[in-house]
Order: C-alpha cells, then structure tokens, then sequence
C-alpha cells in the first residue's frame, strides 16, 4: 500500500522530506558561515569546474566553450555560434540559479531570446525566487555556454545524507516542467522503500543500468561525503559518467514523497 506524506514536520523530521526542510531552515536561521560557502561554491555552475579540479574528478566535467561571470551577457558569443553548423546544439544557463538555462541552435534560435533572459537572470538573485535558498544568495553571477551531444540525456539523481546513499532517482526531462520518472532505486539497483515525484515505470533497474550504476556510486560518495544533505545529479553520456550539478534543497523543499 501506498501512503503520501505531504506535510513537512520541522520540530521532529520523520521521513528525507522533514529534514531537508529541517537542514534548510537551519542554515538560515543558524547559518554555519563555511559550511554554506561549501555549498555556495558547489550550487556555482561556473565555480563548480574548479572544485571538480580540486577533488580530482576534472575527468567528469561536461565539455564547455564558455565559463563567463558578469552580470550581462555578451551577445557576440551568438555571433560566434551562427557561424558553427544549424545542425549543432548548445545550452546557456546562468550559473546561480535553477531552471535558468536555453537551448540554442545556430542560425535557428533568435539572438533576442538568449539576451533578453539571459540580462533578466543575471540581475536577479535566485536565492529569492522560492523560498531562501541561501546557498544562492551570495553567487557572483554568470553564465555556461555548452555543447550539447545527447538530447533529452536520463538524469541520474542520488539522494543522500551523512554521506550515504538513500535512494536514486531515474528520469528524464521532456521539456520545461516535464519529466519522465523512470525508476526510483537503492544502491542495488532494486525498487527503493520510498520515492520522490511521480511513480516510476520501472520497479527495479535493468542489468544494463545497473552497470552504469555501480560505475557511479564511487564517484557520488565521494562528491556528497561533506554534506548533511545533498542530491547528485550525473549523466551517462557515449560509455562516459559526467557531473551535472549538486542540489542541496531540491524544489526548495517542496517535494511529493511517497513511502511503499
């Protein structure tokens, strides 16, 4: 039987959903200066190429042909893409948010589009968005310009506290706010005890997942060992694993959990 636990209890956490809103509350209202400075220069798309370099792990850095800070967007970068192949296909995110990013295609994508949101977004702070998130507050502003070689890539996210795995969700985005919930699984591979967001079509992984799988866990206990609470996100990428991001409250905490 399946049972919905919507409501957050912040005094007494219960379930992953309580104490991530728990975690989130505590670095607002007794912030741990460093701690939220770890986190800051990890949420930094910009910033996290080097702190990949620092621990070793530069060989799961995503290809890229920009890392700009600066609060307006150089528009001769689009200039620069046109003259590349229309078959070609790039994304441009601002580095201190989430959900900022545009598809770009040469010669197809108008240059209005990119520079308009692009200048809306580097001058707001995302922290303020919804809910503080305030491993946001502080980012210098920027952006990533990078190639794109798989469209609609599944997106692998571990979900883990006190340097553990909990649970991993597999999905993949169909557009702005639509995803696929393909699985969500134990370090085994197998159907976990709870999940987050919408059932998911597969219980367990298939063998050919579960060899990506096991290809990733070293690399995700060592991106998440300094944190209370974060979510890992890598891509499998042509027999390749690459980081995508480190999330450390999820939806600003607002999360559909269902426990099996």
């Amino acid at each position: 039987m399946l049972a919905n636990k919507p409501d957050v209890n912040f005094e007494n956490p219960q379930n992953i959903v309580d104490r991530i809103c728990r975690y989130k509350l505590d670095d607002i209202e007794h912030p741990d200066i460093p701690y939220i400075n770890l986190k800051s220069r990890w949420s930094d798309k910009v910033g996290v190429y080097k702190e990949l370099e620092d621990i070793g792990l530069k060989d799961l850095q995503l290809p890229t042909e920009w890392l700009v800070y600066g609060k307006s967007f150089d528009s001769s970068i689009l200039d620069t893409l046109d003259k590349r192949p229309s078959d070609w296909h790039y994304i441009i995110k601002c580095n201190h948010g989430s959900g900022w990013n545009l598809p770009y295609t040469p010669n197809v994508t108008k240059h209005e589009i990119i520079i308009d949101n692009m200048n809306r977004w580097l001058n707001t702070n995302y922290a303020y968005i919804s809910g503080l998130e305030i491993q946001y507050k502080w980012i210098k502003p920027g952006y990533v310009v990078q190639p794109v070689y798989v469209q609609q890539p599944l997106d692998w996210s571990f979900w883990c506290e006190n340097g553990k795995i909990e649970g991993i969700g597999l999905t993949r985005k169909c557009g702005k706010n639509y995803e696929q919930y393909i699985a969500f699984v134990n370090e085994e591979g197998k159907q976990n005890s709870w999940y987050i967001g919408a059932e998911p079509e597969q219980a367990d992984l298939f063998p050919s997942q579960v060899n990506i799988l096991k290809q990733m866990i070293p690399y995700v206990l060592k991106l998440v060992k300094p944190f209370k609470f974060v979510r890992c996100d890598l891509y499998y990428i042509n027999k390749k694993v690459y980081f995508g991001e480190l999330t450390f409250t999820p939806c600003s905490g607002v999360l559909d959990l269902t426990i099996i």
